[in-house]
């Protein structure tokens, strides 16, 4: 008998210990994922979906504006001297790059980021996020090149075509060093640090091209260049406002919010000033 009793307190100390294991086991698998920026609540639902929808509107609108005017009813679309079939497709893919990280990030925020099971998925859906929205810059400035810069609107004695093939190659750099900063910056605040300014420096490039351009056409009008300006500005505010993204869930939406009116004012301004109006040049 006595040996049972000795046993018998062994036995229940043995019972509490996996007790004990077995709750931080199920603790461990409740751990919830944090993400960069805290979750907005349903009014920051509301305005992300509005924002989406918009954007992709405003994305679809220009495409049918540019296949309407901005092609063979257009002198400037001639191949000669104007922007052609290679200007069209390139704006056209700026457009469908534009749209897909518009979505990508609206999934990213309503979705990935929310069903992320371990910190690694979590960091591959940032990951792909943050180096979509660098890339959606390329066609971007490609679009510049192709559309305003053509023969026929540069002031050809002060510009060669060196120029713009550095321009384009510049731009394909900046975008590669960023998506190495992502990818290998251990310094996450660094890493968002560098990540921002390229945002703004970026699509700041074509604000250069403005001093090459003949005037008043090809986005050196009164309207285009403010629309420039503008869109510059909009780059900047949506830069800052990622940077800082973690204080609160108003400066992510804020960020999102500048990033797509900077990326539509860039867009609308080439179609108007690069591809519809440059046509009094003929």
């Amino acid at each position: 008998m006595s040996e049972e009793n000795n046993l018998q307190p062994q036995e229940e100390q043995f019972e509490t210990d996996w007790s004990k294991l077995s709750f931080l086991t199920t603790k461990e698998k409740h751990v919830e994922v944090k993400r960069p920026f805290p979750k907005y609540e349903f009014a920051g639902k509301i305005f992300r979906i509005s924002l989406l929808s918009l954007s992709l509107a405003a994305l679809l609108a220009l495409l049918i504006v540019s296949i309407v005017l901005g092609t063979y009813s257009n002198p400037s679309f001639l191949y000669d001297r104007g922007y052609g079939v290679l200007g069209f497709v390139v704006y056209a893919l700026a457009l469908l790059v534009a749209g897909l990280t518009f979505f990508l990030s609206y999934l990213y925020d309503e979705k990935l980021s929310l069903k992320a099971k371990s910190e690694e998925e979590h960091e591959r859906y940032y990951f792909l996020v943050r180096v979509i929205r660098l890339v959606s810059l390329l066609p971007l400035v490609a679009s510049f090149l192709l559309i305003p810069l053509r023969s026929a609107c540069l002031e050809i004695a002060h510009c060669s075509i060196w120029w713009v093939v550095l321009f384009l190659v510049g731009a394909v750099l900046l975008v590669v060093l960023g998506f190495l900063n992502v990818k290998f910056n251990r310094n996450k605040k660094s890493a968002k640090a560098i990540e921002s300014v390229l945002l703004f420096v970026i699509p700041a490039l074509v604000l250069s091209f403005s001093a090459i351009l003949i005037k008043p056409y090809s986005l050196t009008g009164i309207f285009g260049i403010w629309m420039l300006i503008g869109s510059v500005i909009s780059f900047f505010l949506s830069a800052l406002l990622f940077f800082v993204e973690e204080k609160h869930a108003a400066c992510h939406l804020g960020g999102e919010f500048f990033f797509a009116v900077g990326m539509l004012l860039q867009l609308t301004d080439l179609l108007a000033y690069g591809m519809i109006q440059a046509s009094p040049l003929y």
